[in-house]
């Protein structure tokens, strides 16, 4: 499963971390603050390199991001700590 991971914090690196244990692919990381920062999620290439993305943003970003997925036709998968 090619993943895009939306937030790059604890969670988010988390999961890039355990990814290959479970046959899965960061393909791309959303997160300004991150050196691993891929572009911005308007992009269309993620259409096609993509199978799932994962939110991991502050819930003032969750909405924007949702309806940009939505545009891409990319499944999401909303997350939140604490």
């Amino acid at each position: 499963m090619r993943i895009l991971l939306l937030g790059h914090g604890r969670m988010g690196r988390m999961v890039a971390d355990l990814a290959p244990q479970y046959e899965c692919e960061i393909v791309g990381i959303i997160d300004p603050q991150s050196p691993l920062h891929s572009g911005p999620l308007e992009e269309d290439r993620w259409r096609t390199a993509v199978d799932v993305a994962i939110d991991f943003t502050f819930p003032d970003a969750v909405k924007p991001n949702v309806e940009m997925l939505a545009r891409l036709g990319i499944n999401g998968v909303i997350k939140t700590t604490g």
